[in-house]
């Protein structure tokens, strides 16, 4: 799908609902299968990434399917590696473009069978579960954190206790905060001292959790309140907790002329016109804030210094490259070389309205603010956000932005 998107004119006195975080419901849904309980049901207008862990879950055998969803590949690899049953895990083209091969090697070291159907260490897999011996294992940490918190998750199912060497610079370290916090609320023994982490073998209690609002999600509505002329939006039910990566938009954000205030229950946001000139962001430890954040300073016109980028082209897209070809588009003089980045100040002219989302979530959100700067642009792919965000375009239009469908 195609969509149109024209700017809003003002945006005092809005509200925005935010989706449940889909890293702390599918690292709970595998919590509670784990624990041998029911699991949630899911309320309606959530990501589609968490209806594809809990179909996932239930998958009894044959070919189970995980779409374009990465954390579902990650974490039901350890899980059917650790549990009785021969399965299949496929899932979109993208997602046999991913390599799982850094886990799987592990979880073969603790004794799993896996055997790649295609491709040798990407999917499809053949996973056969057995009974993990657990041990001291390796494990590069320098590309995904899901790979860190799959092996933990799995953890208190193993013979013995698992203890992980982390190998390397960690990324996204927040996310295995998070899962080791959350095995903790439902009884595992873990200890984490640098990088070291040690998992005791045992089992789980399940335990009900109050799901929270996506600090990720917030990320784009941030972009939206910082593009506009002014600003006041309220954001129902999100907080400020410690445990989600992405709340540190409220610290980056605030460089960038968005204040936050929580305030009855939630977060309102307030363009107080208050920014910097230059910028410089380490996205190490949350890169799914990269498109937002870039896409911000193109339009205000703020030179960004960018490190920790190294494993963003393994994302739902290669973001650098589809940041890069949509953003030159627009007139941004911006490049990427060995994990870094600089946007310059300013824009070369614009080439044309027509944008791509690459089936990327975030990039179709990311370039929606952008029509404040620009009054109207066509962003292919337009659909794609329903993979974290399903109600994005509603939430949109009620913000005031006009949406016209293209065909």
């Amino acid at each position: 799908m195609i969509l149109e998107v024209f700017k809003a004119d003002d945006l005092a006195g809005k509200k925005v609902s935010l989706p449940l975080s889909k890293s702390f419901a599918n690292r709970y849904l595998c919590l509670q299968y784990l624990s041998h309980h029911p699991l949630m049901e899911i309320p309606e207008g959530q990501a589609r990434d968490i209806h594809l862990m809990r179909d996932f879950l239930q998958c009894r055998g044959g070919e189970c399917q995980v779409g374009d969803a990465g954390t579902v590949m990650r974490f039901g690899l350890a899980v059917r590696s650790a549990l009785p049953g021969s399965v299949v895990i496929s899932g979109s083209g993208r997602m046999h473009e991913r390599p799982v091969g850094i886990l799987a090697d592990v979880l073969q070291k603790m004794g799993a069978r896996i055997d790649y159907l295609g491709k040798e260490a990407y999917p499809p897999v053949k996973v056969s579960g057995c009974l993990l011996s657990g041990g001291e294992v390796g494990v590069d940490a320098s590309v995904s954190s899901q790979f860190i918190s799959a092996l933990l998750l799995i953890g208190p199912l193993c013979q013995n206790d698992l203890i992980l060497d982390l190998e390397g610079v960690e990324v996204s370290a927040p996310y295995t905060d998070l899962t080791i916090s959350l095995m903790r609320q439902f009884g595992a023994v873990v200890e984490r001292k640098g990088k070291k982490i040690s998992i005791s073998s045992g089992s789980y209690e399940n335990t009900d959790l109050d799901i929270p609002r996506d600090w990720s999600a917030a990320s784009f509505i941030y972009e939206i309140a910082a593009l506009s002329d002014s600003a006041r939006i309220y954001l129902p039910g999100l907080k400020m907790s410690g445990q989600q990566a992405d709340e540190m938009a409220a610290e980056i954000f605030e460089d960038l002329g968005v204040l936050s205030t929580e305030d009855e229950g939630g977060m309102v946001l307030e363009n107080t016109g208050e920014r910097k000139t230059e910028l410089e962001v380490d996205f190490t430890d949350c890169p799914d804030l990269f498109q937002a954040v870039v896409c911000t300073c193109f339009g205000l016109g703020i030179q960004l210094k960018m490190r920790g980028l190294h494993n963003l082209h393994l994302k739902e897209s290669n973001r650098l490259d589809a940041v890069k070809d949509n953003l030159r588009m627009l007139g941004a003089q911006i490049s990427f070389i060995d994990g870094e980045g600089l946007l310059k100040a300013g824009s070369s002219g614009l080439i044309s309205r027509r944008l791509d989302s690459f089936d990327d979530h975030r990039m179709a959100m990311s370039l929606a603010g952008l029509t404040s700067v620009f009054g109207r642009l066509e962003i292919r792919g337009s659909d794609c956000v329903s993979k974290s965000f399903p109600l994005f375009w509603e939430e949109m239009e009620k913000l005031g932005f006009v949406q016209n469908e293209i065909h």
